[in-house]
């Protein structure tokens, strides 16, 4: 008689299969490996794969349940698994989480400055000249600049976008635009309620950048672009990005962006307030992506 332990190997052919070729004989095999599979299996393992010697499954798909829940680990037997296992881990959705909060914090932040009218930063500027030119919504033409940005400094700098590059994009300009239109949402005609508004603003998009760069998922697009001119044309960040900003708000000002009062307290407090943001939160300033340390911590 055969053993019936043998029949426990998953190279071994599929019941179904052995039954076709040898009829009633065969089942009999297959129900006798069944028990004497049953019965060499411990109490817990069994459990585990719900194995019963009445109703047990093809023995080959419980030699396939027992092998993977024998202590190798689906990240040690390969690479893809690995990532996938980063991918579905609480600790990236709790990132991923992070991320949006952050993203939310500086559409509310561009809102409220927007609102404040007393002048906004260059690149709000510019969207906002795009937005009145073309007819578009300030989130919209937000995304087009975003995307523009993203090729341009994928294609012509070699950056990589990340998973917060492409977020960036995609999420901030539309809750631009949903804030705006709250009949709740505030607004002012400038003055000293403007300027005050203004920067509740900055305070907001402060903390806003060192909740999102705390997601360490990447950089947005304006940032990818900041740092892959530095690296292009060998100079400092903080140089390469002030000349991006500067060019940025000449181009705004000749197509007529709002530029006043909010934009000097940008140039003047929007740094500080970022660097300390992003010191309380415990935050490094280097926004680059990086998913293994965040699936780990």
């Amino acid at each position: 008689m055969e053993d019936p332990g043998r029949f426990c190997n998953e190279d071994h052919p599929a019941p179904s299969a052995r039954n076709a070729a040898g009829g009633d004989e065969y089942a009999h095999r297959d129900a006798a490996a069944i028990r004497g599979c049953a019965d060499a299996l411990d109490g817990r393992a069994a459990a585990r794969v719900g194995l019963d010697a009445r109703t047990a499954p093809p023995i080959y798909l419980s030699a396939r349940l027992l092998r993977s829940g024998s202590g190798q680990s689906r990240a040690e037997r390969s690479a893809g698994g690995e990532r996938l296992d980063q991918l579905i881990s609480w600790t990236f959705w709790r990132h991923m989480a992070r991320l949006q909060v952050g993203l939310f914090l500086f559409g509310l932040a561009v809102a409220l400055m927007l609102e404040a009218h007393i002048g906004l930063d260059p690149w709000s500027s510019f969207h906002e000249a795009l937005s009145v030119r073309s007819g578009l919504s300030f989130g919209r033409v937000s995304q087009g600049v975003g995307l523009v940005l993203i090729v341009f400094s994928g294609l012509v700098l070699s950056v990589r976008p990340g998973v917060a590059t492409i977020f960036n994009m995609l999420v901030i300009g539309p809750w631009v635009d949903v804030l705006r239109e709250q009949a709740w949402f505030p607004g002012a005609e400038g003055g000293a309620v403007g300027t005050a508004q203004f920067l509740v603003g900055i305070v907001v998009m402060g903390l806003a950048t060192a909740v999102y760069i705390g997601a360490r998922m990447g950089a947005g697009p304006r940032d990818g672009l900041a740092m892959g001119l530095s690296r292009r044309v060998g100079r400092s960040l903080r140089l390469t990005r002030n000349t991006v900003e500067v060019t940025v708000l000449v181009v705004a000002a000749f197509l007529g962006g709002s530029i006043g009062l909010g934009t000097l307290l940008f140039a003047l407090l929007m740094g500080p307030t970022m660097q300390g943001s992003l010191r309380l939160f415990a935050v490094s300033h280097d926004p680059s992506p990086s998913l293994g340390v965040a699936a780990e911590g």
